[in-house]
């Protein structure tokens, strides 16, 4: 292999990667990473869904606080997995979760599965919030599915689901 072709990993001298290598090359590009593009979905999903939110107003509610309602499930869900869903520390959640009880917009409960962990649960303020970002996470989906179709929109959340299911197993 010509050695112009090769580049080594700083981190690790071990490591060479063949840039002659096009199915590597095409993987190393940053629009070609599959954890690069499910992340900018993602974020177009959630940039989308909070520019629609943003105008409806439950008194005092932060952005900050709506990333985190919109991630809730109506029977409640623990810090710890709202930190998972949102990327943020269970620090952070734990602060935004009592600012948010404080407005009237969650209730903490007790866990029935564990009685040493609590379950952030909407409130029917929040409950409302939560029913108007499902409407619009519906449109947005329908408009998704004006780009790519309701067949290919289909194997896609079967796809995930498939994939999350494993992973999360």
């Amino acid at each position: 292999m010509p050695e112009s072709t090769l580049a080594t990993d700083r981190s690790d001298p071990q490591i060479a990667l063949d840039r002659s290598d096009p199915e590597l090359g095409a993987e190393l590009q940053t629009e070609n990473n599959l954890l690069n593009l499910l992340r900018r979905a993602s974020d177009d999903f959630r940039k989308r869904v909070l520019a629609e939110l943003e105008n409806t107003d439950i008194g005092g509610m932060k952005k900050s606080h709506k990333l985190l309602l919109i991630n809730l499930d109506l029977g409640g869900v623990r810090i710890t997995e709202l930190a998972k869903r949102t990327a943020l520390t269970k620090q952070t959640v734990g602060t935004r979760v009592r600012q948010m009880t404080a407005l009237g917009i969650v209730v903490l409960d007790e866990d029935p599965s564990d009685g040493r962990a609590k379950l952030v649960t909407p409130t029917s303020r929040g409950a409302q919030y939560l029913q108007e970002s499902v409407e619009t996470v519906r449109q947005i989906t329908e408009e998704y599915v004006s780009v790519i179709g309701q067949r290919r929109m289909t194997q896609l959340h079967s796809t995930l689901r498939m994939l999350l299911n494993r992973i999360e197993t």
